[in-house]
């Protein structure tokens, strides 16, 4: 290019599902996403920082439809619906600092992905599944939607309740504020049809609430690790998880069990999916050149 020539207006494409992002939006979600340097204190003030990053990354990927905001338009909804309704009525709460602490920590680890994600940084692996299903454009959209909330509630949740001390007696405020997700969490397949047309509502039922595990069973693939989480919950495993990892010499089982309770969902998603659990599957040939030059 000559000196002084005007840079190019159009956004490069690149492999995500999506219309293109400029560079300037690109620059904007990585910004948004660093935390270096931010308050982590368990203050009403610093939740709501996290929540004013992630929505305005929310919105950006959401105007383009860029498959990589599928989990962040139904986490900006349930924060809004669920989650600051509990954390503002401290009196339903046996600890609002450690109910604060759970919430902030947890909305920094996504966060945190994104960085990584548009930086370059090493991932999670449950956060580099999610990234690479959303290239896979032939998915159903809440298949890819799902991956996001298994990484979240199945794997991050785990390593905050461990990194928050959680102890037993906290499991009152743990199940406070993830019951009232279940209870609103209509927001999440709402805004993911409305926003992306995915059809999130089955296997968000099956995830919650353990409905349509015959379906899986019926398909010959559900481990005794799949029917304990359809019983018990995917909440009730994770919880126990993050104790775990508080105990001296348990990082290495735990971390095993959380991989294997991360890989159950997945797999149970990769079955509804194929025998229609998630609705119909897009073609392959709908993908729009899609996300800019993020990674």
């Amino acid at each position: 290019m000559a000196t002084g020539a005007a840079p190019p207006t159009h956004a490069a494409p690149s492999k995500y599902c999506g219309t293109p992002l400029s560079a300037a939006e690109n620059a904007r979600i990585a910004k948004f996403s660093n935390l270096h340097g931010t308050s982590s204190s368990p203050t009403f003030a610093t939740l709501d920082d996290l929540t004013a990053r992630q929505r305005d990354i929310a919105d950006i990927l959401a105007a383009h439809r860029d498959w990589r905001g599928l989990f962040a338009v139904g986490l900006d909804g349930v924060i809004k619906d669920a989650v600051s309704p509990v954390q503002r009525d401290e009196s339903s709460l046996r600890s609002p600092r450690y109910a604060k602490t759970l919430s902030i920590d947890l909305v920094s680890r996504w966060l945190d992905a994104v960085h990584a994600q548009w930086t370059g940084g090493p991932l999670p692996q449950w956060w580099a599944h999610y990234f690479t299903l959303a290239t896979h454009c032939n998915l159903p959209p809440a298949r890819v939607a799902m991956a996001g909330y298994n990484a979240h509630i199945t794997a991050d949740l785990a390593y905050t309740v461990a990194a928050a001390r959680s102890r037993p007696e906290d499991a009152h405020d743990f199940y406070r504020i993830v019951d009232n997700i279940a209870r609103n969490g209509n927001v999440i397949p709402e805004r993911t049809k409305r926003i992306y047309g995915g059809d999130l509502w089955g296997l968000w039922q099956f995830y919650f609430f353990g409905r349509g595990i015959d379906r899986v069973v019926g398909a010959g693939v559900a481990s005794n690790l799949m029917l304990r989480a359809a019983d018990d919950g995917y909440n009730t495993l994770t919880f126990a998880n993050g104790l775990a990892l508080q105990q001296p010499g348990s990082h290495p089982a735990v971390d095993g069990a959380i991989t294997a309770l991360w890989q159950t969902g997945e797999v149970a998603f990769d079955v509804l999916s194929g025998i229609g659990g998630l609705g119909t599957p897009r073609p392959a040939q709908t993908r729009a050149p899609a996300g800019a030059g993020a990674r």
